[in-house]
């Protein structure tokens, strides 16, 4: 149990932070846990974080996992 949530009571990093890489973590499509993406989308909003870091954090988090992405260079058709 304590090295579970040591991340957020060490605050060695900001919450908000924290809980940002939670919704890129259970948004990915290696993990895709809905309820997980869920609660860790409630949190950061409660930490401050705004709708369009949340929604930029979805986006990364959807293209950065995908298999199917498997060109890496930003802006080549």
């Amino acid at each position: 149990m304590k090295m579970t949530t040591n991340p957020w009571a060490e605050e060695v990093l900001p919450r908000k932070f924290i809980e940002l890489v939670g919704i890129a973590l259970n948004a990915a499509c290696t993990n895709l846990n809905p309820e997980g993406t869920r609660r860790h989308i409630r949190a950061p909003l409660e930490a401050g974080t705004t709708r369009d870091e949340v929604l930029t954090i979805l986006k990364m988090a959807s293209v950065m996992s995908g298999p199917a992405n498997k060109d890496t260079s930003v802006g080549r058709k």
